[in-house]
Formats: structure tokens, C-alpha cells, sequence
């Protein structure tokens, strides 16, 4: 997102920047130990051309997870592929939950170090709820993340997929919310899953706001967190 890398542009140069970039990330990951390297879609195309996209970030997508099997050593680095939304902020090409999975058959087929990240944050910008979409990408869901975000008010400095934390006014996701998001990943058997990681992992991503420190938002977050998780 930051590089603006686009893995499934029609310009065959601008894709095999893509890929070279998002390869040197296997390496950094390698290097630090990570046991998963999340990617996402470039942006979302016009109606007409979002076929040849999909398969365009299909290949390239492949072509990282090849890499990533030729660089294992004493594990192989899974890639997985984060849904966003098409409309309100980033725009992307991938999307609703059930062109993720599209992407994530088509892949797995021949690379088995591949899955889905899910975000908490992003279903209110898809008009998805934790269940569909959590019940939809169980097969390949291998990470998911916590988080909110402000639709409604585009006056709002933290519109769109911004990662504010948990009350912040005018927010889409509540304790309600994240009490049914851990509901579905515990009734699509998440948390005793096997992952590539020791333990089924859930992250936290959420971010102060200009008047807030980050020990008070991550305070808040696990305030909030362990709220939701008392009362499943």
C-alpha cells in the first residue's frame, strides 16, 4: 500500500516492479523470522478489465509464492492476500470476501504457503459482517485483524479505513461488533486451527489520533478486547 504496488496492473512493467518488491519483502521476512508476509491487490480497474486484473494478480501472486518456497529453510514463509474495500478509501481491486476466495483457489492449487488475512476493520467498508465473511474464508484464513473504522461522516479526519481505536466517535465497530467477530472465528474452528504459526494468531491493528498516545490506545484496545472475550 505505502509503495502503491500494483500486482495486477496491465502495464507488464509496472507488475514486475510489483512482484520484484514484494519478493525483496520475502526476503526481509525471512530474515526477521516472520511466518507470514500479507499482500494485497493494486488498485480496483473498470468493470470491463477486473477479469484479466484477477488473473494477472493471480500469476503474480504465484510467482511470490514460488519464490518464497525456493527461499525456505527451516520453514516456508506463507503469503496471504488482505481483502480491502473497493469504495470508500483504498479502492482495491480485491474486495468483497468471495473474490478473495476466488483468488485464494486459484492460488492454492499449486502453492500450498498461501491463505487470507481478514480484517476486522475493513467488513463495515465492504458491507460484510464478521459471520459471512468469516464463514466464507475459513478454508484459507490463516491470520486475521481487529480493528475499526469511520464511514459515515466524511468530514471526519480518521474517514475511511484509518485504523482508529475502539470508540472513538462516529466509529463503525463496537465491543458488539468485535464480540461477534471472535464468535465467528470461534465457530469456524480458528482457534484451534493449524497455522503456519505456533499459535492461531489475532492482531490488533488501530493507531492514535493526533491527540492520542499510543499507550493509551493500546491500553484500550486490550480493555476493549478483553471486554468482548469475557462476554463470548
Amino acid at each position: 500500500l505505502i509503495q502503491k504496488l500494483d500486482m495486477n496492473s496491465s502495464d507488464p512493467a509496472l507488475r514486475r516492479a510489483a512482484v520484484k518488491g514484494v519478493k525483496e519483502l520475502v526476503d526481509e521476512a525471512y530474515t526477521v523470522g516472520a511466518k507470514i508476509l500479507i499482500t494485497c491487490s493494486g488498485p480496483d480497474t473498470a468493470q470491463e478489465k477486473r477479469g484479466q486484473a484477477k488473473s494477472l494478480l493471480i500469476e503474480s501472486l504465484k510467482e511470490v509464492c514460488a519464490y518464497a518456497e525456493q527461499r525456505a529453510g527451516d520453514y516456508t514463509l506463507f503469503v496471504t492476500l488482505e481483502n480491502f474495500d473497493k469504495e470508500y478509501d483504498k479502492r482495491l481491486l480485491i474486495g468483497p470476501t468471495t473474490e478473495a476466495v476466488e483468488i485464494a483457489e486459484a492460488v492454492r492449487r499449486e502453492h500450498k504457503n498461501f491463505g487470507l488475512t481478514v480484517d476486522l476493520s475493513h467488513l463495515p467498508l465492504l458491507k460484510e459482517t464478521s459471520e459471512g465473511a468469516l464463514l466464507t474464508s475459513k478454508d484459507y484464513l490463516e491470520h486475521v485483524h481487529i480493528g475499526n473504522c469511520v464511514m459515515a461522516d466524511k468530514a471526519h479526519p480518521l474517514y475511511g479505513d484509518q485504523h482508529p481505536r475502539f470508540g472513538v466517535k462516529g466509529g463503525e465497530n463496537q465491543v458488539e461488533d468485535l464480540i461477534a467477530f471472535l464468535r465467528a472465528l470461534k465457530n469456524i474452528g480458528y482457534f484451534g486451527k493449524k497455522t503456519v504459526t505456533r499459535l492461531p494468531v489475532v492482531s490488533f491493528e488501530v493507531k492514535p489520533s493526533a491527540e492520542e498516545t499510543s499507550e493509551v490506545v493500546i491500553a484500550s484496545s486490550k480493555r476493549v478486547f478483553l471486554d468482548a472475550w469475557a462476554r463470548l
